[in-house]
């Protein structure tokens, strides 16, 4: 039985679903009944965020148009409602304006295509645009060598990216012991992980932030297996 975590103070709200980072076709409704061609950056069983430089106003509902394949016609109605705005933020990860959107109604034929869309990008066997489907989403995850717990920032089937408020001497070791938990049914999921990017901001010569990335090695054909079922249990479950 794993010890009780300490973990990295988190200010935004949890949201209840992991977001998946990919990039699609959103259409906003307009109250004069014209629609904009935005594009999402990421979406979840309950939302997504959409990139626009001039986002509408926060507790505003709106109707979207969620374009499934960009090669057909295939695409689902949805309402949703403006919860945040985001902007970018100098000396941080975010360079990207737009607006937080939480859906509030869906039709129940249409929840389960939006189901199907979502699953489809969680397709592992694919690599789109080079890059691995991340999951944005907050889970605990164990360093061994160093008896750290803290939460993830974002996880994928090819490694994970962690944040840190403090410095830590995790950079000096080529590879690592680290240990995943599902957020709801507690399992583990051991893994060991090869450092790919390490960086440190400091204020007033104090380390305040380091980020580090890693990608999981040697991994077995079972372990790509648990590692798959592990994050689409993630997906389709509700966190509390």
């Amino acid at each position: 039985m794993r010890t009780e975590l300490q973990t990295v103070s988190d200010p935004t709200p949890r949201r209840r679903y992991a977001r998946i980072e990919k990039s699609f076709i959103v259409r906003c409704g307009n109250p004069n009944g014209t629609f904009d061609e935005l594009i999402g950056r990421n979406i979840s069983r309950n939302g997504m965020f959409v990139v626009t430089p001039t986002p509408h106003s926060i507790g505003e509902k709106l109707e979207f148009i969620i374009v499934l394949h960009e090669e057909s016609d295939d695409e689902i109605t949805v309402y949703g409602q403006v919860v945040g705005h985001v902007r970018p933020r100098p000396s941080t990860s975010i360079d990207t304006c737009g607006m937080c959107i939480e859906f509030i109604l869906i039709e129940p034929k249409l929840k389960e295509r939006l189901d199907e869309f979502i699953d489809s990008l969680l397709d592992f066997s694919v690599e789109r645009d080079r890059r691995l489907t991340r999951l944005r989403i907050q889970i605990p995850i164990r360093f061994h060598d160093f008896d750290i717990v803290t939460r993830t920032s974002n996880v994928s089937s090819g490694g994970c990216f962690v944040q840190f408020d403090h410095d830590t001497l995790i950079d000096r070791i080529p590879r690592i012991s680290i240990s995943l938990y599902h957020p709801i049914t507690d399992s583990e999921l051991l893994l060991t992980a090869e450092l790919v990017h390490s960086h440190k901001f400091f204020k007033t010569g104090k380390c305040t932030t380091q980020q580090i990335g890693l990608k999981f090695v040697d991994l077995s054909e079972q372990q790509i297996d648990e590692i798959h079922r592990f994050l689409k249990q993630i997906i389709f479950v509700a966190l509390h």
